[in-house]
């Protein structure tokens, strides 16, 4: 599996894919393409603002919007929608 999947993703994706299918474990995953991918496969997948959302649900981070900021000021793309949508789940819009 792992090397039909690296003709689509990264090989690191090919790898936390492949794993993620066979463990039955949800995915940590940002990148678009490898995001489809693994929804193709039927494995559930998170992404890092998820993670963060959740982590802020379970009070392990006090505020997600200055997490969010920092993430944006080093490159991460962050969509508006996005942003918007994960500060209102923890109720800082």
């Amino acid at each position: 599996m792992v090397n039909s999947l690296k003709l689509v993703v990264d090989d690191g994706e090919a790898e936390a894919i492949t794993l993620a299918y066979e463990l039955g474990y949800r995915l940590i995953v940002d990148d678009r393409q490898a995001r489809n991918t693994a929804k193709r496969l039927g494995i559930k997948i998170i992404g890092t603002v998820g993670v963060l959302v959740k982590a802020k649900q379970l009070g392990l981070v006090d505020q997600l919007f200055p997490i969010l900021e920092a993430l944006e000021n080093n490159g991460f793309y962050l969509s508006q929608s996005l942003k918007t949508e994960a500060l209102i789940l923890v109720d800082e819009s």
